[in-house]
């Protein structure tokens, strides 16, 4: 079909006309790639905290003072498996954080491993604490489980609970799976950061640094002991009892505020016990048997021990120097189903992770420290792990 002259003309003085607009050039279109990343920012005198939801692959800020959910940052790296991020543990000074990527559902069939096959090594991922950019990733070994960071962020720990590791028919130092440690983790977006492994115990389940760097405490659950190393050498120091029951659990570990004794959560026995945080790791004492099994010490402000409880949930207020049980309460599961870690903030509260059943979203929930009864609630991901708290006054801002 023809079109007259005359309407190509109108068309094409349409277009010169909405394309140039009447005031001159069109108006900036702004970057071709926005960066439309929530920034995160509490309120004048709030703390954040930070969550990683295992099973969501997310991480969970949340304002501390106000309880107000502020969003769920999904941080995977994997597009086929769940990564399952645990422990952020925060550099302050830099405005970061860091998660190990576990893989806790990646499964290698009988079949596959008689070909060589293995679960899918782990991760360090740092993140930025403004808005949970990620800004670097490092490899760990098969099976990473847990880390730990010195205060000053100069050295990042890891263990690797590597259960098929653990079951090879060798003699005991081949079955022992590695701690790695990461010098200079700060460096690991450039590629720079160092890394140094060696063996140190049967299936590890937690690792904490002591506050100079110098030691790495274990707690060894394949052999039921407690384990210090040398972390310049990798030597293992010592090795002694979790406990003195006949099989202890050693599940969890926590550094006092004074840096001089490490509390280790006995899951069978369900005690905590003391030992000194230096080579000797000599023990100081333990808790009384509590009514549930325990979850790693929060310490509160008046000197006593918080230790969230499983089976039944609930949680115990304990005195620091005797471990007699001061009180003690159990929980509904709306208010809090499967509680597991605490944590204190200096100036928001005290503070439960409830995991939940692991399908459906756990929940954070914030405590009388007296009565241990529970004030608020907000939800989280699935199967939450440990808070990690920025206070009011430590900067957020981040690479």
């Amino acid at each position: 079909m023809m079109v007259p002259l005359r309407c190509l003309v109108a068309i094409s003085c349409t277009v010169v006309v909405s394309g140039c607009g009447a005031n001159g050039p069109p108006a900036d279109p702004g970057p071709a790639y926005p960066d439309r990343r929530v920034v995160f920012e509490g309120a004048a005198g709030h703390a954040l905290g930070y969550v990683a939801n295992r099973y969501s692959d997310t991480v969970s800020v949340v304002d501390l003072t106000s309880m107000t959910v502020l969003g769920e940052v999904p941080i995977g790296m994997n597009p086929v498996e769940i990564d399952g991020p645990r422990r952020i543990a925060l550099d302050r000074a830099r405005g970061v954080g860091y998660v190990v990527f576990t893989y806790p559902e990646s499964v290698v069939g009988a079949h596959a491993v008689a070909h060589g096959a293995r679960p899918p090594f782990g991760y360090v991922r740092e993140l930025s604490l403004r808005d949970l950019a990620p800004l670097g990733d490092m490899a760990m070994d098969r099976r990473a489980f847990s880390l730990s960071l010195t205060p000053a962020g100069g050295l990042l720990a890891v263990v690797h609970f590597d259960q098929e590791l653990a079951a090879l028919p060798s003699d005991l130092e081949t079955r022992r799976a590695n701690l790695l440690l990461v010098t200079s983790p700060d460096q690991i977006a450039s590629g720079l950061a160092g890394k140094r492994k060696g063996p140190v115990c049967v299936s590890p389940l937690d690792v904490v640094l002591g506050r100079d760097g110098t030691r790495a405490f274990v707690a060894c659950a394949g052999e039921d002991q407690l384990a210090v190393v040398d972390t310049s050498s990798l030597a293992v120091l010592a090795r002694v009892p979790a406990g003195d029951g006949p099989a202890n659990g050693p599940a969890a570990l926590v550094l006092d505020p004074a840096g001089t004794r490490v509390l280790v959560t006995n899951e069978l026995t369900r005690r905590v016990v003391a030992f000194q945080a230096d080579d000797s790791a000599a023990e100081l004492g333990a808790t009384d048997e509590l009514p549930g099994v325990p979850g790693p010490v929060a310490f509160l402000a008046s000197g006593e021990w918080l230790v969230p409880l499983r089976a039944p949930d609930g949680a115990a207020r304990l005195d620091a120097a005797s471990g007699a049980i001061l009180a003690s309460t159990t929980y509904a599961a709306e208010q809090c189903r499967t509680p597991s870690t605490a944590t204190v903030s200096a100036g928001s509260g005290v503070f439960l992770v409830c995991e939940g059943d692991h399908e459906d979203p756990g929940g954070l929930v914030r405590l009388d420290p007296v009565t241990l009864e529970v004030q608020a609630r907000v939800p989280l991901g699935r199967f939450p792990d440990r808070l990690a708290v920025l206070e009011a006054d430590e900067p957020a801002a981040g690479p």
